[in-house]
């Protein structure tokens, strides 16, 4: 596997109080997973629209799990380690053929990697897009919902 490909085109930042254009979304790599740098502590939704005849599989990785952002193994994280929910593991949704899903907002602890990237890894690509919305804050540095 090799480096993961950013997620640049499917990143959607929200405004509070204001409408936001989607774009075309991006088309996920499937072949070396997708990588969005930082995407802040629960201020992340995730939308995979699959236009396929075929069921798909994304895989939210668990901090810790699956290659980091340069391609290269990671060691799980410790079972003990203190606030995280890695432990529950990876998210691995299926999208029906012709569906559209919406994550809630993800949490931090569970999916978080060591160096603060989110990673996101696909079974294929074909016909599937993908958005990450980054979510606004309140002055309390919290999600706006």
């Amino acid at each position: 596997m090799g480096a993961r490909t950013p997620i640049a085109a499917g990143l959607v930042t929200l405004a509070p109080d204001s409408f936001t254009s989607q774009g075309a979304g991006q088309t996920p790599d499937a072949v070396n997973g997708n990588t969005l740098a930082d995407p802040g502590p629960n201020h992340l939704m995730l939308v995979v629209s699959n236009g396929d005849t075929s069921t798909h599989t994304i895989t939210v990785r668990a901090s810790g799990s699956g290659p980091d952002v340069n391609g290269n193994a990671q060691t799980p994280l410790p079972q003990n380690t203190v606030f995280t929910q890695s432990t529950l593991g990876d998210l691995v949704v299926t999208i029906p053929a012709g569906g559209t899903y919406v994550s809630p907002t993800l949490t931090t602890d569970r999916f978080t990697q060591p160096d603060g990237s989110l990673s996101l890894d696909w079974d294929a690509s074909t016909s599937v897009k993908l958005w990450a919305y980054q979510l606004p804050s309140n002055a309390l540095g919290g999600p706006l919902l």
